[in-house]
This record gives structure tokens, sequence and C-alpha cells, in this order.
């Protein structure tokens, strides 16, 4: 009996350590961009959930880690999004905001990281989720339409 209750609880843990790895696979590491910016080789490929200042104007789609950098186009501390504006405002109309209102604002974002090469930033790829912080914690005063729920992407940009 107590061999059959050691199995069972192995068991089980190892099918919740399992399940554990999936979703995080599924979701995507939490990464911060210092990270992203500093080790690009270590995230060569993996889903990444990251958050930074968007810069989105013509030519230039980024995310920086402070105001001050998306201001003055320090491309060097920023990760390129590969993003089309329409594929962005696809992804935050359910927020009831679009892309132009997100520009120099906090957004947290999920896709495939990709490193830059040759003094180049990395990119982010593959984007499946954008998240318009800055706007949403804004606007909680405000008498516009309440945006859906925050989807869980574990984010906290100083973790790793």
């Amino acid at each position: 009996m107590r061999s059959f209750l050691i199995k069972y609880l192995v068991i089980s843990l190892l099918a919740f350590c399992c399940h554990s790895l999936v979703q995080a696979d599924e979701l995507g590491a939490p990464v911060s961009l210092v990270s992203l910016i500093v080790n690009p080789d270590k995230y060569d490929g993996h889903k990444v959930n990251t958050a930074g200042i968007l810069a989105w104007q013509r030519g230039e789609q980024s995310i920086y880690s402070t105001r001050e950098q998306a201001e003055n186009i320090n491309i060097t501390n920023s990760i390129l999004l590969l993003l089309t504006e329409d594929d962005a405002n696809r992804l935050l109309k359910k927020y009831h905001v679009t892309i132009d209102e997100c520009n120099r604002s906090w957004i947290e974002i999920r896709g495939v990281f990709s490193p830059g090469k040759d003094n180049f930033p990395g990119a982010l790829m593959d984007i499946v989720e954008i998240y318009p912080q800055g706007l949403i914690l804004g606007r909680q005063n405000s008498t516009k339409k309440t945006p859906q729920k925050k989807p869980e992407l574990n984010m906290n940009p100083l973790t790793h």
C-alpha cells in the first residue's frame, strides 16, 4: 500500500510538472525587455512575454524600456515589432483602442523572439497578444466602454 501511494504521488507530481511546462511554452515565458536586449541568443525562437513603451510611427514599430529612449529613438535599446498596422489594430480591438492611441504608452506583448545581427536590435514576430496597459490604467475613471479583462500573460518586466 505504501509503495502504491509513493508511486501515485510521483506520477501526479510528474504530470503536474509536464502540464506546467507545456502551458508555459504555449503562453511564452515572461522576459524583461532588458534581458532580450542583453542576452538575445538565449531567447532565439522562444515564445516570450515582454513589456515596454511602444513607439509606433512611419518606419518604426518598436518597444523601449523607457519613455526617454522611445522619444530619442535609441534603437540599440529597443526590440522591433514585425507587425502590420492592421494586425495590431485587430489584436487591440477587444480593448477598444487603436495602435495609434497606444503610441508612447506602456504595453505588454507576446510573440516569438528573433535576435538581431550586426548591431541591429532583435525583433518580435508572430505576435499574438498586445495589452495596452498604459491606456487601460488611464481610462479607469473614463466614461468610455470598459475594455475586456486583461489576459493572463504573467508579465513582470523585472523578471529574468
